[in-house]
């Protein structure tokens, strides 16, 4: 039997990779979604060795109007997966949700409606929680991508599985990821954002799985983001913007491993625009004051509700 689908407003692109404990949280809290529109959710599963693929399959059985699934014949990475996945999309807007998170409810209505009343701005993303704790304490506002990406390692505004945009440019994205063979979040942003405005709201409607093992504690990587940052140089990110991200991403190598090779230049970070009181205690105090004052504000922040 054929099934009909109708033209959705929004493709939800999960995209997963042996996430079986979490794929069933993260696609029922998307389907669970109150809206006044129609939307899809396309699954794009990067050859999941686990039980993630049968998973996904049942929710197809019950959800056959609704989701679409994309099987990777091979293991081909997570950006590249993500690629393949947003070109399935139908949709006018593309909502993105990692497999190991889970979105709240109310999540997909609100931002739908600040991208229909809001023609310049082409993304919306929204605060997030991990263990009941928010990601970052941040109020709504609109951010040019350029400002944002000067602490996108330190104090990043941005959850991918929170992030609802306009439909990119698929072409220029394959071309830019065949070119560099890796990409990072922050450069899909830079690519897709560089000629609007972004939309951050402090309310949290994400739950984010924190991985304990992520990118911003693994040295190879953090090397690699080196290579991103001129590599967004060179397709026009302003030298101010690059010298900003060179510092914030110092400043994350200096925290992992606090040696001589990796000390900071205090005044470097003090001529910056985007200081971060707790960075700029933890570079000038030694680790148990600024664990003691870190945990103070904390205690301040829970008194004061």
């Amino acid at each position: 039997m054929k099934i009909t689908r109708k033209k959705p407003l929004v493709s939800v692109c999960v995209v997963t990779y042996n996430q079986e404990k979490y794929i069933h949280q993260c696609l029922q809290s998307i389907l669970d979604q109150k809206t006044d529109f129609e939307f899809e959710v396309v699954v794009g599963d990067d050859c999941s060795t686990d039980r993630t693929n049968a998973i996904i399959y049942y929710f197809v059985e019950h959800y056959p109007q609704q989701i679409r699934v994309f099987n990777q014949l091979n293991n081909v990475g997570p950006f590249k997966n993500l690629i393949d996945t947003c070109e399935k999309a139908k949709g006018d807007l593309i909502a993105h949700c990692d497999g190991d998170d889970f979105w709240l409810p109310n999540k997909l209505q609100t931002q739908i409606i600040l991208l229909k009343n809001n023609i310049d701005i082409t993304g919306v993303f929204t605060n997030a929680k991990t263990n009941h704790n928010l990601i970052n304490p941040i109020q709504d506002h609109i951010a040019d991508i350029s400002d944002a990406l000067e602490t996108i390692f330190t104090k990043s505004p941005f959850v991918r599985s929170s992030l609802v945009e306009r439909k990119f440019d698929m072409k220029s994205i394959q071309t830019y990821l065949t070119t560099n063979n890796e990409i990072y979040d922050f450069e899909m942003y830079w690519l897709n954002h560089r000629k609007g405005k972004l939309m951050i709201l402090g309310t949290p409607y994400v739950n984010y799985n924190r991985n304990s093992m992520g990118i911003s504690k693994n040295p190879e990587i953090l090397e690699k983001y080196a290579s991103a940052i001129e590599r967004l140089k060179v397709c026009g990110l302003h030298d101010d913007t690059c010298q900003a991200m060179r510092l914030d991403l110092s400043i994350i190598k200096y925290f992992i491993n606090p040696s001589k090779e990796n000390k900071i230049n205090r005044h470097s970070y003090l001529k910056s625009r985007n200081k971060n009181i707790f960075i700029l205690v933890k570079l000038f105090l030694p680790v148990f004051f600024f664990n003691s004052f870190r945990n103070l504000v904390r205690y301040y922040r829970a008194l004061m509700g």
